[in-house]
């Protein structure tokens, strides 16, 4: 045998070409590739491999770190699915060869942590031998996307990194970053009905999902868009230094403010999203209904009983349980159209819809959910879900009916397995807002130098039904989980031998256990709501009718929550809203007659705004022209109050004036504007500054302004006063609603004087 050759051992791309990204590989094996220098003989090596930790990562304390794995890779002669790996691998040259290709996939070790993903960067090294000798080394990692709570601090801060760079903002605060531009914009109104309540939902976001993890890994290719296991505690993607410490409010029956929060995320003064900022809009509302540091997602209801219970979202295994296709509609007892229970898209409303709701601020409302970076991780974990549930049937066969409907040509048009997505297919949405494609998203879904591609970089929905290649490798989009190994045919879950394959005739249950929060999928449900509506007005006591399980009776503060938290949650997923807009909107402007407080008002005017509601509109603009002239000038809508038929007018918060027209209308609240408010009223708004509704105020103006605005207001009316230094001490003694605000106001104008 020869020994005079080099060897180089290299990961191949889809050109067939050596490619550095290929060395970040998954579940699913890849092709490998030795060669040698001198072909004359015949030659042999041996592939091993050993861990590279040059530090130990860093966990969080509540870790177990006796579950911590040593990344291991397994070689295989092919790329066909259960196919046997080894840990090591021979490797006979013949004479005139001059390489040899075989594959390299990780690992599936169950029980371990990440399931022996690896926990970090480039943590394997590959080594050709001979004789003994490491003649060739190169390295590799296990990137799957992983359990976000149980992330290293170098995963963590890898993460924010490349989140951060993506939305970068420029020297004024404003987010110009490919997120903000086009990754937003792709999941406002225009997505609303084509990618929300059909058999569109999951393969829609696990392409949209796909397009900004490969955006996140051309800053990092060691990155991968983690996720948020929502049916257990999660306490540290809650934390300053990962995704943002959120107030707990979690006492009561929640008041859902569609998109809106006056808390705000709060992050450490070296985590990147502290300058986070979605076009001119800078920080991140949320508030959490649930208790993020020890309990599961979910939020507060009326039980059957009338009393306040904790309603958490449904766990993994109901999701799972009796679900035998994607998506079926059949008919109700009354011949109406509904989606069949059996339909794994039922997870669409539970768990999915109620995570949504289970935090108050832009992560409950579709077109501003995305503002939130939480809710990536939140959409990863429902596909996590639906790529475990097609590993658990071995349902991966695109031109299977239980694996998408619509496989006949014309089958539902735009729903067919067949039709381009909006917005990478360049075309109006087709639905009622006819949205065109934002930013650069035409014929633009980002590609991969290791992965399948798309032709014209437009993809179809068949592109999104098997992810892990395993009907046919090429269809291998390069992404897979923790806790699912498709091509091994291997996952995690406890009591899982009940759910492979299981096919049963028991009805499941509702998904949506919480009358508050349960789907109105029929026109006459949307009546009934309307009824609700009306009865309000009318002070009946059958106004319970509808609510009667989750109410204490006769409580109309009560019943208005209910009504509106219903309202809220429909607006996201059932089209029956959609179709009732004008009607709905029409009865919801009248129950301002039965508000009973600025946050009753509130949660009526934001939907209003949002639908676009002319009069609430110039109304908002009134205001703000009377706020123009005196801060402290009485804020309120008029309405007609039908019981003393006449105009009645009902005080609203104050910073809603700001952030609705400034939402509605960015010409509108522009910095003229803001700095001019600011300079007539300064003295004033600054001395009332202890009170929530002008820290609210002032907050919600500098949100909108640019870091050279906020610096003038600074040098002109606060550099001399020690304001800063005063709103740290207040913020130390202050509730944590209060803190929290103070925060979000200090942290403004720091951004803006250290830029």
């Amino acid at each position: 045998m020869s020994h005079n050759s080099d060897f180089t051992l290299s990961f191949i791309g889809i050109e067939g070409n050596a490619c550095a990204e290929a060395a970040y590989i998954t579940w699913t094996p890849v092709r490998f590739r030795i060669s040698r220098s001198d072909s004359s003989g015949r030659e042999k090596v041996v592939l091993d491999q050993e861990q590279i930790r040059d530090t130990a990562p860093v966990f969080p304390n509540d870790i177990d770190l006796s579950k911590l794995a040593i990344p291991t890779v397994l070689f295989y002669a092919d790329s066909t699915p259960g196919s046997v790996g080894q840990e090591t691998c021979e490797i006979i040259f013949e004479q005139d060869e001059s390489h040899k290709d075989i594959f390299v996939g990780g690992k599936f070790q169950e029980g371990k942590l990440f399931n022996g993903a690896s926990p970090e960067d480039l943590d394997i090294k590959i080594k050709a031998m001979k004789d003994g000798v490491a003649i060739s080394t190169v390295k590799t990692m296990i990137r799957v996307r992983k359990n976000a709570n149980l992330l290293s601090a170098k995963a963590r801060k890898a993460y924010l990194h490349a989140l951060s760079t993506i939305n970068a903002t420029d020297p004024e605060g404003r987010g110009i970053g490919i997120y903000s531009t086009d990754f937003f914009k792709m999941h406002v109104k225009g997505s609303k009905s084509i990618a929300h309540g059909t058999e569109v939902f999951l393969p829609w976001h696990r392409l949209y999902l796909l397009d900004l993890e490969r955006q996140l890994q051309q800053v990092d290719p060691a990155v991968s868009l983690h996720y948020w296991k929502f049916d257990e505690p999660a306490p540290n993607i809650f934390k300053a230094d990962f995704l943002g410490e959120s107030v707990i409010d979690d006492w009561g029956y929640p008041m859902t403010t569609i998109g809106v929060s006056t808390s705000f995320a709060r992050f450490d003064e070296d985590n990147p999203l502290r300058s986070w900022a979605i076009d001119r809009e800078k920080l991140i509302r949320r508030m959490s209904w649930f208790d993020n540091q020890g309990k599961q997602a979910g939020s507060n209801d009326y039980d059957e009983t009338g009393k306040i219970a904790f309603q958490a979202v449904l766990n993994e295994k109901g999701t799972y349980d009796h679900k035998e296709y994607l998506f079926r509609r059949t008919v109700d007892e009354k011949g109406n159209p509904k989606v069949d229970d059996h339909s794994f898209t039922k997870l669409e409303i539970d768990p999915h819809g109620s995570t949504h709701m289970s935090n108050n601020g832009f992560i409950n409302y579709v077109p501003t959910a995305p503002k939130d970076p939480l809710f990536f991780f939140l959409h990863s974990n429902v596909e996590r879900m639906w790529g475990k549930w097609q590993t658990i049937h071995t349902l991966f066969d695109p031109s299977s009916e239980d694996n998408y409907p619509n496989q006949k040509e014309n089958d539902n048009s735009w729903k067919n397995v067949n039709a381009s997505l909006w917005p990478w297919n360049g075309k109006l949405t087709p639905n009622e807002y006819h949205y065109e494609a934002p930013g650069t998203r035409t014929n633009n879904f980002t590609t991969s130098k290791c992965f399948k591609n798309f032709e014209n970089n437009s993809p179809i929905i068949k592109d999104a039904l098997d992810p892990f290649g395993v009907t046919d490798y090429q269809n291998y989009l390069g992404f897979e989980y923790d806790d699912t190994a498709a091509f091994l045919d291997q996952y995690s879950l406890q009591n899982d031998h009940a759910l492979k394959a299981e096919k049963s005739s028991n009805v499941f249950a509702e998904s949506i256990k919480s009358p508050g929060f349960q789907v109105l999928d029929k026109e006459a449900d949307v009546e009934s709501l309307l009824e609700s509506m009306e009865q309000l007005l009318n002070k009946s006591s059958k106004t319970e009718k509808m609510f009667s399980k989750s109410v204490t009776p006769g409580n109309k503060n009560t019943e208005l929550r209910a009504v509106l938290n219903t309202l809220t949650f429909n607006k996201i997923f059932s089209p029956q809203v959609t179709k009732l807009s004008a009607k709905i909107n029409n009865t919801l402007e009248k129950l301002l007659a039965v508000a009973e407080n600025r946050e009753e008002t509130d949660a009526i005017l934001i939907p209003l705004v949002y639908d676009d509601n002319r009069d609430i509109i110039h109304q908002l603009e009134l205001n703000f022209r009377a706020l123009q002239d005196d801060i402290t000038a009485e804020v309120s809508v008029r309405y007609y109050d039908k019981t003393s038929d006449r105009y009645e007018t009902k005080a609203f918060s104050r910073y809603l004036v700001v952030y609705l027209l400034a939402l509605y209308d960015y010409e509108f609240i522009q910095d003229k504007k803001i700095y001019e408010l600011i300079a007539r009223n300064g003295a004033v708004l600054f001395e009332k500054i202890r009170d929530e509704e002008y820290l609210d105020l002032l907050i919600a103006l500098l949100c909108f302004a640019s870091n050279e605005t906020i610096r003038r207001i600074y040098e002109r009316f606060l550099e001399p006063t020690g304001f800063l230094a005063d709103l740290e001490l207040q913020s130390g003694q202050a509730p944590n609603k209060t803190s929290n605000k103070i925060w979000a106001l200090i942290t403004l104008f720091n951004n803006a004087l250290n830029n």
